[in-house]
């Protein structure tokens, strides 16, 4: 019964008010929620040694598979370097590798890896073993493997300072390694 009807009301009755059409719900339903709930995607971190070749050609190139498998909305990817120079852009000869796979890009800006990266990633790929082995921690150890761990090409040899057909090759295999990430990925 209501106070208005001569008796009190206790607890959970004092929260319900009475709402248009006469029907009674509790207090925190009336109120309409704004705000829209954030979306956290499950980021897959690629790690190489200065963020300019490897590393950002598989961020982009594992981006474009998770769209095609309406998976984008879900994961994101991004990268870093155990020896980045901050701020560096990808090197030309990833960007030509790129283009000629036509695998879409934005500007890119080399980050060396922190804690606070792995920490936020689900999933942290390195692209050789050294690099797992540089990053290896207690914190990440179960999240964080070598191209070698995922797919039967192994470790992806750095291209750095090579001519634009070996960074072709090293982004065929990142897209054929990639792939094998992906059915992992599907799963999760």
């Amino acid at each position: 019964m209501r106070e208005s009807e001569g008796q009190s009301t206790t607890g959970y009755a004092k929260q319900v008010q009475k709402c248009k059409g006469g029907i009674d719900r509790p207090h925190n339903i009336m109120k309409k929620n704004t705000t829209k709930p954030k979306i956290i995607k499950k980021n897959i971190l690629f790690v190489c040694t200065g963020n300019s070749c490897r590393s950002p050609m598989a961020e982009y190139i594992l981006r474009v598979m998770l769209k095609e498998k309406e998976l984008d909305k879900t994961f994101s990817t991004s990268s870093c370097g155990t020896d980045a120079e901050a701020g560096g852009d990808m090197s030309e000869n990833a960007k030509h590798a790129l283009k000629t796979l036509n695998i879409p890009r934005r500007k890119h800006k080399s980050r060396q890896v922190t804690d606070a990266l792995l920490k936020k990633a689900h999933l942290v790929i390195c692209m050789t073993n050294r690099h797992k082995e540089t990053i290896m921690n207690a914190k990440i150890c179960e999240k964080c493997f070598s191209m070698s761990d995922i797919s039967e090409l192994g470790d992806v040899a750095d291209p750095y300072m090579q001519d634009k057909e070996v960074y072709l090759k090293t982004a065929q295999s990142l897209q054929y390694s990639l792939k094998e990430l992906l059915e992992f990925i599907e799963k999760l």
